[in-house]
């Protein structure tokens, strides 16, 4: 292929592309996976402290849960003996303890069923399931039927640690006595199968007798699966400090998988989290690959017609040059070229080099620049897609954390309603001196979040102040809003109160409710606690603080936010707006005060809330920004080569042009025109010099041909001349290698018949045998002959050794009919055997054995070549094969294994190296004074 100047720049500029394109898409594509393994690394670990804080939350939740009703009226209601008392006042307390229970959220905590046990039949039981709002009037047993079947042990083992009971665990472990009656029997079965397969969480016994008491709480079936979000591709499972499972979500399908663990509470509970990679990651990486390789070949074939069409007008100028030389013979006289009609069309105005410069700029630098921008961009993108389902997750992890929280928080309050301290204050306060002043009981401070909770107001059912634990000298300072009162007396619920400021002039939220007086046979309302929140309230659901939470309850008001900053805020409703706008595609990219992330917006079931959420991507853009450093570094890198391969370029076009201007030159001051100017390369110049050299071969077309056929005749006599001599000289090397040889064989054949028929047998057979050694050495047909072949020549040596040494050694052949047909390079066998009558047998005092064994075993020929000489001195040993190792078979002489007639063990071994391409093996084992054993192993399918 002619290589001309403007292919040169094609090549050059394209591959130059070519390379910066590679590099720059190899490191997107490597930073990809960066991406992926930095995402699903900063979610998988974000996601599990998230579910690890809601789980936390929620078991601190429980045991306040379980230590509030082992100290209030429920235990209290057990532990008296009313089923000894008058019918009446058994039922007004009963009556009492079921408007107790309406104001406990059992099922908001996830628990299916309660149990309060007595110690004795006498004494009330109390068993509350899931939706009623009365306790159950089914028989169940008490603590002494649990200890009289076993029962009560294993319950007390794990007393205050959540944990399951397998199918079976505690049903088949059950021992009744013989004094227990049928019911009884059955009752304490029944609670053994309700208490298997649930998470169970009990304080054991509690008190001595008579008035032992126990509460047992069972939650809900599926827990778990209500505390954290999982889904196809991420799973969890809860384990105690004994790795006993607790409770755990659907597992994943498949194998690959990665599995994280944290421990988190004291009591050594673990987390463990499953996650696969999530279907539409990889359906972001297939459409971010194709998006890279498109772009990629969209660069190459702009830089190749830039280059191609660019390049065209950089060589025209030489090109026009050339055909009106070609035409000059045509001409008379010679005409001159005209400067402006050569360039004309060109680019005339720039020299060589500049235009050289901006070709490269153009083609290579320009595009070099758009794609590094470009690929950032991509991969930019391929990072926010890439996070959208780990955040869709991450949203609704918080969401159940926010919900845990609100749930707290209510719980929280509906317990204070139920303080008798409270009630007994609203009333005091109600109908007495207001001036009196009462200090509330403390006992509420071990309810569950109580620490969020920065103060709390006690109202009167006109909305005025009667107590605060806060600011108690100014009770006209706090007074209740009259909508707020309306809205509590109508419904009986809890009220959420936003758009507020606290004591301390802060936003805040804040939860009301009413309380009743439970004192007479009908429940009457007697005021309003109001619990006002501390900002610090809901900020731990989130355990990255880089991201922004904001709720809103229905009526669009803020609950919460983490961010308190008008600025942020402004920023935050606006970005809402925008993400709900974009209608079935919750997930958005967006920027609040100066933090990038991805904002959704959701609802928290059964609160009417909304949330928004910006997860941060703060971490994520820290690596992308080092990638921007990276694809700077390669396009300065870039401009730098495509200038230097421009500089190149034009120095080797000057250069050629400097070249032809010289030869020219000296032509016209030596007035010789049989000289032709020489240029290797074909391109645009060497075409130039070509019509330059054609218009000086028509005046000088007859001398110019005479003197070519006269050099032509005069090399082809030398050749000729040359050929012959070396064709005698081989013809008589080849008679000097032969003569001498088939001389000395034919030589030994006359001695051997003159032998035989003189009666000499021995002399004879000797004689033959010596031939035929002879005849195999000197053949040159292949270095390959049939193992059957080189037993033969083997043979043919031992029997003259035979012959020198009567009765010296014997040798045993062992050779399977397969191994005979078998290829083998020449003088593979005879040397060894030679080494082992001349090195082993005739150095031993004893009689000499060789063994001989050869069979095939896949595919591959074995030789054995066993004596029982002397063997090889270790020292020696340990030198062959050192030999062997380094492969130099210049240094090992006959000292070291070479006899006098034959070839040596390195001689073969290198050969079986050389010719088998290091397949074919050679072992050797020896024992002083026992003998040494030498293995080839040859190949048979070359």
């Amino acid at each position: 292929m002619k290589w001309t100047h403007r292919k040169r720049i094609i090549v050059a500029a394209v591959g130059l592309s070519l390379c910066a394109q590679i590099l720059m898409v190899g490191m997107g594509i490597l930073n990809a996976g960066r991406v992926d393994e930095d995402i699903e690394a900063s979610s998988r670990l974000k996601m599990l402290d998230s579910a690890s804080y809601n789980i936390t939350t929620y078991l601190s939740h429980i045991n306040s849960m379980l230590n509030y009703l082992q100290s209030n009226e429920l235990s209290e209601y057990v532990r008296s003996f009313l089923a000894l008392e008058d019918p009446a006042i058994a039922k007004q307390k009963t009556e009492e303890v079921n408007l107790l229970l309406k104001q406990i959220r059992f099922s908001d905590n996830l628990i299916d069923k309660v149990y309060i046990l007595g110690n004795y039949s006498f004494q009330k039981n109390i068993v509350i399931h899931q939706g009623q709002n009365d306790m159950s009037e089914e028989y169940t047993p008490n603590i002494s039927d649990l200890a009289s079947a076993q029962l009560l042990p294993i319950l007390q083992y794990y007393r205050n640690h959540p944990t399951v009971f397998a199918a079976g665990e505690l049903t088949d472990r059950l021992k009744f006595s013989a004094s227990m009656l049928p019911e009884q029997k059955t009752a304490v079965k029944q609670l053994a199968q309700d208490l298997e397969g649930r998470v169970v969480l009990n304080g054991g016994v509690i008190d001595g007798n008579p008035k032992s008491f126990m509460v047992i709480l069972v939650m809900k079936k599926d827990l778990l699966s209500h505390l954290v979000e999982s889904d196809s591709f991420t799973s969890f499972a809860l384990m105690d400090n004994n790795q006993k499972l607790i409770d755990q979500t659907p597992p994943l399908k498949g194998t690959k998988m990665i599995s994280q663990m944290k421990t988190i509470n004291s009591s050594g509970l673990k987390l463990e989290m499953f996650s696969q990679r999530k279907m539409e990651s990889m359906a972001n990486k297939q459409a971010f690959l194709i998006k890279y390789m498109l772009f990629f070949m969209i660069i190459l074939v702009v830089t190749f017609l830039i280059t191609f069409i660019y390049s065209h007008y950089l060589i025209l100028p030489f090109r026009k040059i050339s055909h009106r030389m070609n035409k000059q013979h045509l001409l008379f006289p010679l005409q001159f070229l005209d400067k402006e009609k050569v360039s004309k069309g060109g680019i005339p105005t720039l020299s060589l080099r500049k235009k050289l410069i901006i070709l490269f700029s153009l083609s290579v630098c320009i595009p070099a620049v758009s794609s590094a921008f470009a690929y950032y961009q991509f991969i930019n993108a391929y990072s926010k897609q890439q996070m959208k389902p780990y955040a869709e997750q991450f949203a609704q992890q918080v969401n159940k954390n926010v919900h845990r929280q609100a749930i707290i928080y209510e719980d929280l309050i509906s317990k204070l309603t139920l303080n008798p301290t409270f009630v007994s204050l609203l009333i005091y306060q109600n109908f007495n001196n207001l001036n009196m002043k009462q200090e509330p009981d403390i006992s509420f401070l071990q309810y569950s979040g109580i620490s969020d909770v920065s103060y709390f107001v006690l109202y009167n059912l006109l909305g005025t102040q009667t107590y605060s634990n806060q600011n108690s000298d100014f009770l006209n300072y706090f007074s209740l809003d009259t909508n707020i009162r309306k809205e509590i007396d109508s419904s009986n619920t809890i009220v959420w109160s936003t758009n507020m400021k606290d004591l301390y002039n802060q936003p805040t939220v804040s939860l009301i409710k009413q309380i009743f007086d439970a004192a007479g046979p009908t429940p009457k309302p007697i005021g309003y606690i109001q619990i006002v929140l501390n900002q610090s309230a809901f900020q731990a659901v989130l355990p990255d603080k880089n991201d922004y939470l904001l709720a809103l309850n229905a009526a669009g008001n803020v609950l919460f936010q983490n961010e308190p900053t008008k600025k942020a805020f402004k920023e935050v409703m606006q970005t809402r707006e925008e993400v709900l706008a974009h209608e079935g595609n919750p997930l958005q990219y967006a920027v609040i005060n100066g933090v990038e992330g991805i904002a959704n917006v959701h609802t928290i079931e059964g609160m009417n809330w909304n949330t928004f959420l910006l997860e941060s991507m703060e971490s994520l853009l820290t690596e992308q920004k080092k990638l921007s450093l990276s694809y700077l570094i390669v396009i300065f890198s870039t401009i730098v080569i495509a200038m230097i391969f421009a500089y190149g370029l034009t120095k080797w076009l000057i250069r050629s042009l400097e070249h032809l201007k010289l030869a020219m030159e000296q032509q016209i001051v030596e007035v010789k025109m049989d000289k032709r100017i020489v240029y290797k390369d074909r391109d645009e110049i060497s075409d130039l010099i070509d019509s330059y050299n054609r218009m000086m071969a028509q005046i000088n077309q007859l001398m110019v041909e005479n003197i070519q056929i006269a050099q032509e005749n005069s090399l082809n006599q030398m050749k000729q001349q040359e050929l012959l001599s070396l064709k005698t000289q081989a013809e008589l090397k080849m008679l000097q290698l032969q003569i001498n040889p088939h001389f000395l064989y034919n030589t030994l054949q006359s001695i051997g018949m003159r032998a035989k028929r003189a009666g000499e047998e021995e002399v004879g057979f000797m004689v033959y045998a010596l031939a035929d050694l002879f005849r195999y050495s000197i053949s040159h047909d292949s270095n390959f002959v049939d193992l059957s072949d080189e037993i033969e020549h083997t043979r043919n040596y031992i029997a003259i050794q035979e012959f020198r040494f009567k009765d010296k050694f014997t040798v045993e052949w062992d050779v399977s009919e397969e191994a005979l047909q078998c290829k083998v390079i020449k003088f593979a066998l005879q040397p060894l055997v030679e080494n082992a009558i001349s090195h082993g047998i005739l150095s031993s005092i004893r009689e000499g054995k060789i063994w001989i064994k050869a069979f095939v075993d896949q595919e591959m020929l074995s030789i054995t070549i066993a004596d029982n000489g002397v063997g090889i001195e270790e020292g020696r040993l340990i030198s062959i094969l050192d030999q062997w190792q380094l492969g130099n078979s210049q240094r090992s002489g006959r000292s070291n294994g070479e006899s006098k007639g034959g070839l040596g063990l390195n001689n073969v071994f290198f050969r079986l190296q050389l010719i088998y391409n290091g397949r074919g093996t050679m072992t050797i084992q020896s024992e002083t004074f026992e003998g040494t054993t030498i293995q080839l192993r040859i190949p048979q399918d070359v």
